[in-house]
């Protein structure tokens, strides 16, 4: 046994002395071939500190003599020798890779988050940067999930809610062909729409857009605000404010051709008017019922260049209206005034499973629930009562369904009567 110990201990002896002669050698052929290392091996070698070294060349070379004086090397320098190799990837990758555009999430106008989108033209491929070492970004493969990680556990604490904030970087790509910018662009839209979504604190931010906008700038300037635009809801940054209108550019929807919205007072008010319409009833697949500040509206579906929107008039003003066919204007006004017949969207239930969908609303004249009844080639919905049988069946069938819990709720008014299909 001792005999055993003493040759490994001899086998290493001579491993060790031959592992400082091998680079005796190569140090030797190095100093002839290589200037720059014969400098360093006779005059920094022994007056520099491996943490004073910053080019991986010349760490390598301390290794080099290291293991030539002592036959082995140090942890520290073995780790300093990794962590310029890994730097020296990244700092090969980024030459790749054009950053073209940011995500900055804000809390209380402190930086909480900052996320940089590149893009790499040889492999087509987009990637994340959330940290830096040397100033150097860490580029990562870029997958909803690694921005949800980056993102969702996001929590203020120095206010309410979070600011996002995203930036195109539309000048870092003027080099590339024009169908490429385009893809790029649609794909960073795509990339912030994803974000955006992760956080429920970012949708907290954005403020519904108000008349108060010209009067309290900065409270709405460079923030978040909801407006709408041809019928399309839109999430948009206030960039400028004056007494003839304000510029939003908008956040996380395609940009329009100057990537900027212009919307004067007059616009702002019809807007605020809309907004504090409160939905009552969809009469059918046209004409809606509505509500503002006690006074009845009745809303319909207008197509303008493409786009649909809902104009709402005033009782008087709907009734009066002759683009509109008498019958219809008769029609509705018997329903909605005399025989109060429509359902309530405030009590209604939707249920989807697979390719199936179902909803549930409440009568307003009769107080009872009614179930949709699906009549082919048929644009108009019907209704049929919702009966002990139908409701087991559903019960049954959506028992997975997100708004299954409310079905609870409806049960004990089931009506008992026989059918009495109602037409809207």
């Amino acid at each position: 046994m001792e005999h055993s110990i003493q040759e490994f201990s001899q086998l290493q002896k001579f491993l060790h002395n031959f592992k400082k002669k091998v680079f005796k050698i190569k140090n030797k052929v190095n100093a002839i071939n290589d200037l720059d290392f014969k400098i360093f091996k006779n005059i920094e070698y022994k007056n520099v500190s491996p943490q004073e070294i910053t080019s991986l060349k010349h760490l390598i070379y301390l290794k080099n003599i290291d293991l030539e004086k002592k036959g082995f090397i140090t942890h520290n320098l073995n780790e300093l020798i990794a962590k310029h190799q890994l730097l020296e990837k990244q700092s090969e990758k980024d030459q790749k890779i054009i950053p073209i555009g940011n995500i900055e999430i804000l809390d209380n106008s402190i930086v909480n988050k900052n996320i940089i989108i590149g893009y790499n033209s040889k492999n087509n491929k987009f990637y994340l940067s959330y940290n830096k070492v040397n100033n150097l970004p860490i580029w990562n493969p870029y997958s909803p999930r690694k921005i949800k990680e980056q993102l969702h556990k996001l929590h203020p604490l120095n206010s309410s809610n979070l600011q996002f904030k995203r930036l195109f970087f539309k000048k870092d790509i003027q080099s590339i062909s024009k169908e490429k910018q385009t893809f790029i662009q649609n794909q960073f839209n795509a990339i912030v729409v994803e974000a955006f979504k992760n956080n429920k604190y970012f949708q907290k931010n954005v403020q519904l857009i108000n008349l108060d906008i010209f009067q309290n700038k900065d409270k709405y300037l460079h923030q978040n605000i909801k407006f709408d635009h041809k019928g399309k809801s839109i999430i948009g940054t206030v960039n400028e404010i004056n007494k003839d209108f304000i510029s939003i550019e908008p956040l996380i929807q395609k940009s329009n051709q100057n990537n900027i919205y212009l919307l004067t007072p007059k616009d702002i008010q019809h807007q605020v008017n809309q907004n504090n319409i409160q939905l009552i009833s969809k009469l059918n697949s046209k004409y809606y019922l509505g509500q503002s500040h006690g006074e009845l509206k009745i809303g319909t579906i207008i197509s303008e260049k493409g786009q649909s929107q809902t104009k709402w008039y005033s009782m008087e003003q709907f009734l009066s209206n002759e683009n509109i066919p008498l019958k219809v204007r008769n029609n509705i006004h018997k329903n909605v005034i005399f025989d109060k017949n429509f359902f309530l969207e405030s009590e209604s239930i939707s249920l989807n499973k697979n390719q199936k969908s179902v909803e549930i609303k409440k009568h307003f004249q009769t107080q009872k629930y009614f179930i949709t009844k699906h009549i082919a080639n048929n644009r108009d919905i019907q209704f049929e009562p919702l009966n002990k049988k139908s409701f087991d069946k559903l019960v049954k069938e959506f028992n997975n369904d997100k708004n299954y819990h409310k079905l609870n709720q409806i049960s004990k008014y089931l009506p008992k009567d026989k059918k009495k299909e109602i037409s809207l």
